[in-house]
């Protein structure tokens, strides 16, 4: 993604993640991992379903840019939605980015991200930073587990036992089960 003060940029990029999105369909899964530049901070009201109520909370206008795309594809960052604490201090972490300004007082960025679409967030179980070690960069990644959503019992369909060769498969099925636990 571009740097925050490119406003053009932005929404060149922003327009591309758009024909991503739309070239996927509105039915597939969606994850999106990235470093968009963007400080989104934290939740703005009880209702946000972009943001949740972890995080920095400092919101620049590449964020505020980035948050309106998002409210608009009905997308949200899984990592706002969960308490970063490191188990080794017991201490917050979210910052992603730090910039290299030692002397700057605000130096740590939330702006490594993964987005979901919302009706899918309920599939992440967790979302973070990771602690990282050997590997030579300005940034901490990010990660999360998601289930894949296949864990639903299977549905049977009813209709299809009005089929005289559906019924016969279907009870040698069941004898053949019945006489393994036997």
């Amino acid at each position: 993604a571009p740097v925050s003060s490119m406003t053009e940029e932005i929404e060149v990029y922003l327009g591309h993640l758009q024909e991503c999105i739309d070239h996927c369909g509105s039915r597939a899964r969606l994850i999106i991992g990235a470093d968009v530049n963007a400080a989104l901070g934290t939740r703005r009201g009880r209702h946000d379903r972009v943001l949740g109520r972890y995080g920095l909370p400092r919101r620049n206008d590449a964020g505020t840019q980035l948050y309106h795309f998002l409210a608009a594809n009905e997308l949200c960052v899984t990592t706002t939605f969960f308490a970063g604490r490191s188990k080794k201090t017991g201490k917050t972490r979210y910052a992603t980015w730090y910039h290299p300004n030692k002397l700057s007082t605000r130096r740590r960025f939330q702006n490594d991200h993964i987005i979901v679409r919302q009706r899918d967030f309920k599939l992440t179980t967790k979302a973070a930073r990771m602690e990282l070690s050997g590997v030579n960069t300005d940034h901490r990644a990010v990660a999360m587990d998601f289930r894949d959503g296949e864990e639903r019992p299977l549905r049977i369909d009813r209709s299809k036992l009005q089929d005289g060769e559906i019924v016969d498969q279907f009870q040698a099925a069941f004898r053949e089960a019945f006489e393994v636990r036997q």
